[in-house]
């Protein structure tokens, strides 16, 4: 019966031992204001996590029923020799100005660890047209073919 008591205690330890991967705090999406004319396709934002065990590679994903979603999650390539595992949330559908788009994202590690963040984006009427972004670009770029 004591060695029955024993076992259960350290499996108990060595579940409590293990950590779970976190978001970077500095990325969460509590309100990302996205502009309406974003192209499908494109990055709108990045996250980041870590894992203080380091159970890489983590993996990301949408939780619940991601085939309805405006965005998905690419996770990025990352290894046991990164400090943070990335992820780029891409936008999958348009946008319509003023509504708000609600979702949960997950970030899990290889030993089972997960962590979930709520996220939200609401797609604004505005937009920044790019020769104020780029002041420099030229409207067409020309490529030689002659080598």
């Amino acid at each position: 019966m004591i060695a029955l008591w024993i076992g259960c205690l350290f499996s108990l330890i060595k579940y409590a031992a293990t950590a779970d991967p976190v978001f970077d705090p500095s990325t969460t999406m509590r309100l990302v204001l996205v502009p309406a004319d974003a192209t499908v396709g494109s990055v709108i934002f990045r996250l980041r996590a870590s894992d203080d065990e380091f159970d890489y590679p983590l993996t990301f994903e949408l939780v619940g029923d991601s085939s309805s979603s405006t965005v998905q999650i690419d996770s990025l390539p990352c290894t046991k020799y990164n400090s943070v595992c990335q992820a780029n949330v891409v936008l999958r559908r348009r946008l319509e100005p003023g509504r708000y788009y609600d979702f949960q994202v997950s970030v899990k590690d290889t030993k089972g660890g997960m962590a979930q963040q709520s996220c939200s984006i609401t797609a604004t009427n505005f937009t920044t047209p790019t020769d104020i972004i780029f002041p420099k670009r030229t409207s067409i770029i020309m490529v030689s073919e002659v080598m």
